[in-house]
């Protein structure tokens, strides 16, 4: 296997893990494919995809979810490990990317959570130079003891995935304003709510 290389979006440190390709960003022309790993809620996906297709121009296409398996899942930690849901959509990348032009990104409701780190959680990852994932377990309310609140959760989606393809599909680097919709250092959800809706 070639090597691989993603970055966890929520802490202070960028990850380096194997590759399978060392290439540059794909094109902005790129489409967004979204694939559910595990149960995602309906009307969830379908807002976020219709955001990302109004903020970028690029057409996003939404595909059936792919089953979170009992094998992915560290039942020790109750999280599954982004490493294994990469492992899930490189297969989905292989297919739908024929052309090198696209993103393929992982939706998950689970907890999620890198092998090797010593990090309690994360938000999302990416793998260079189109997969990457994204958590929504930590942005939801509802698993933080409080009220639900489906807008709040939507945003806090919206700004990190837009940030995802802001560093895959446009190339942006990671800043170190606070404000900034590509800030690198993501730890918590303050952090989450204070970064800007656009970069």
């Amino acid at each position: 296997m070639m090597p691989r290389m993603f970055t966890a979006l929520v802490a202070a440190l960028t990850f380096a893990w194997p590759a399978h390709a060392q290439s540059p960003a794909v094109a902005p022309a790129a489409t967004i494919h979204l694939v559910p790993i595990g149960a995602v809620g309906a009307e969830l996906r379908d807002r976020l995809a219709a955001y990302l297709e109004k903020r970028f121009t690029l057409p996003v296409k939404k595909h059936p979810q792919i089953s979170l398996t009992k094998q992915m899942i560290d039942y020790t930690r109750r999280q599954v490990p982004a490493q294994e849901i990469f492992d899930v959509l490189e297969p989905k990348r292989a297919q739908l990317l024929r052309d090198g032009r696209g993103i393929v990104i992982g939706l998950t409701a689970y907890d999620m959570y890198i092998k090797g780190l010593d990090w309690e959680f994360a938000f999302a990852a990416r793998e260079e130079p189109s997969l990457a994932a994204v958590s929504t377990f930590r942005m939801d309310e509802a698993n933080q003891g409080r009220r639900g609140d489906e807008a709040l959760l939507l945003a806090r989606l919206e700004k990190m995935t837009a940030k995802l393809i802001g560093a895959l599909a446009l190339g942006l680097p990671d800043s170190s304003d606070p404000a900034s919709g590509m800030y690198g250092r993501i730890r918590n959800l303050e952090d989450l709510d204070r970064i800007s809706a656009t970069f």
